[in-house]
């Protein structure tokens, strides 16, 4: 089912909902560009290529998969926010949307970030799916969700094998950069190929600076790197 919907769901439909292509680029995995260990890769499209580029849905290919998990029918609750800059209310009812159109009847709850901050463990029990936006080192990205001790998984996901190579791709990544950022990468690539998530978008960075600015330099991640920056 978590496979269905990475291929059945329209990346450029939200990142129009998410801010326009100003905003944000469609993304089928966890790492985002400018991090060590990301590479691009999308097997979530139509004809996917080597480019590892999202093109378009593939709803024929996301029918054929709920038919296989045998799940259609359902009922899937999609959380969300009411108080989100981004993640919108529309972003959920989006997906709820996509939802019934394969097969699973599907209903909105919608709730404030407070409210989710310190609940008891039932209440993350009842999360079938949640949007979420997050930025960290890669080594921060895996041990937050996909730990089997991580901060906000609360169980979801738990693979020690995954948790031990995340840490000797950390312990690796000041002496041995290059095999940290592959091992990285191969965690990534396993982790969207076992459709852990549904990766929507990589948000981008808009700037506004003087005239008299010069040596403008951007990190693809971390976005300005203001010590480069002169005035004329």
């Amino acid at each position: 089912m978590r496979r269905a919907l990475n291929f059945a769901i329209d990346r450029r439909a939200l990142a129009r909902l998410i801010g326009g292509p100003d905003a944000v680029t469609p993304s089928c995995q966890i790492l985002p560009p400018g991090v060590p260990g990301y590479n691009r890769y999308c097997p979530y499209t139509r004809s996917p290529g080597l480019a590892g580029i999202w093109t378009a849905p593939d709803f024929r290919r996301a029918l054929r998969l709920v038919a296989a998990s045998g799940t259609r029918g359902t009922l899937v609750t999609v959380w969300g926010w009411t108080d989100d800059p981004t993640l919108s209310p529309s972003v959920v009812r989006y997906t709820a949307r996509l939802l019934r159109r394969l097969g699973y009847p599907a209903r909105v709850h919608l709730v404030t970030h407070a409210s989710l901050a310190h609940p008891p463990p039932r209440v993350f029990r009842k999360i079938q799916l949640i949007p979420a936006g997050w930025g960290d080192t890669p080594y921060g990205f895996f041990a937050t969700w996909f730990s089997c001790a991580g901060g906000t998984s609360h169980g979801s996901f738990c693979d020690h094998r995954i948790d031990r190579q995340n840490l000797r791709a950390q312990s690796l990544s000041a002496t041995r950069p290059r095999a940290a950022a592959a091992l990285w990468a191969r965690i990534d690539h396993e982790l969207v190929d076992r459709a852990a998530w549904v990766p929507l978008v990589n948000e981008r960075g808009i700037d506004f600076v003087s005239a008299r600015v010069r040596n403008y330099e951007v990190h693809p991640y971390w976005g300005l790197i203001a010590d480069q920056l002169w005035l004329r």
